[in-house]
């Protein structure tokens, strides 16, 4: 554990020193362009009246989005990219991940690309440490663990690796998306998920022979089960993405929970983020499987056609 907590300090000593220095240089650089779009965080008092999973898989009715441009855009950007935003700061939560969709365009310059790089690999690598250090233990005392290295730390913002283009853009499309993640577990893996979840949820609930008696008839009808295999569903929350635009004719499309660099790029046509607005949204209809009824309606599984594909 101690080698672990060795290489995360001195990857967050390298992270903080390039970030510095990219927050510097960037101070410097005279931008042809910047837009931001700040997006509500959640609060800790938010985050007590919603368990993490709900406030991650609500259905959302609508996200305000403001917009900043020029000056103010570039001071947004500057907070976003800097080491405090590795952080929770005033009563934000260390469960929520912040956005900072936006970006900046400046001259082309291989000194700040290659300080971008830099710092991606340092980033890349603290995650690989934090992933090889929390399959020794379950989440919560991962969580805790980090918390005492790096107090407040909201981990997968310090991994976050910057996006940049140096590539001739044509035009940069914000939006939003909203994906479903599908997850298949034979049988015995399910069972084994629901019993895991059953210990957590005893500790927290304020009616343990209910929640007993819940977890124990889905785990009874799972084996009873005539499926070998099953599927959860769940929606992703929304999130803002980009569609690239190449002046070649190719494109590229990704989410966006930081602000992209644009080197180079004078000329870009963009279309700003929006705010959300759920009925606005359609919804898109998953049917590349074939499902069985449904078995656990909270958690969404259904059993999987041994002939789906």
């Amino acid at each position: 554990m101690e080698l672990y907590k060795a290489q995360l300090n001195e990857l967050m000593s390298v992270m903080v020193q390039l970030t510095n220095e990219l927050a510097l240089k960037m101070n410097k650089a005279v931008f042809f362009d910047c837009q931001m779009y700040h997006i509500p965080l959640i609060s800790r008092e938010e985050e007590g009246k919603l368990s993490v999973k709900e406030s991650l898989y609500r259905d959302i009715e609508s996200i305000a989005v403001t917009p900043y441009v020029g000056e103010e855009a570039a001071l947004l950007f500057r907070e976003a990219i800097s080491a405090r935003a590795f952080y929770a700061q005033d009563g934000q939560s260390t469960k929520i991940v912040p956005k900072f969709p936006g970006f900046i365009s400046i001259p082309h310059d291989e000194e700040l690309i290659q300080l971008c790089n830099e710092l991606n690999t340092a980033k890349r690598e603290f995650g690989v440490i934090l992933a090889a250090r929390a399959k020794l233990t379950n989440k919560r005392e991962h969580f805790e663990w980090v918390h005492s290295i790096f107090p407040m730390l909201i981990s997968l913002v310090a991994k976050r690796e910057l996006k940049y283009f140096s590539q001739p853009l044509r035009s940069l499309n914000f939006h939003w998306k909203r994906d479903t993640n599908n997850t298949v577990f034979t049988k015995s893996e399910l069972i084994q998920l629901l019993e895991d979840n059953l210990k957590v949820h005893l500790s927290k609930s304020v009616d343990p022979d209910l929640t007993q008696t819940q977890f124990v008839s889905d785990i009874d009808s799972i084996r009873r089960s005539t499926y070998a295999r099953f599927r959860m569903r769940r929606k992703k929350p929304v999130a803002p993405a980009i569609s690239v635009y190449f002046k070649d004719g190719t494109r590229s499309f990704c989410s966006v929970s930081s602000p992209i660099i644009l080197f180079g790029q004078d000329d870009v046509k963009v279309s700003a983020l929006e705010s959300y607005q759920r009925n606005e949204v359609k919804a898109r209809k998953l049917n590349s499987f074939k499902s069985g009824p449904l078995i656990l309606e909270k958690l969404n599984i259904f059993g999987v056609e041994e002939h789906a594909k």
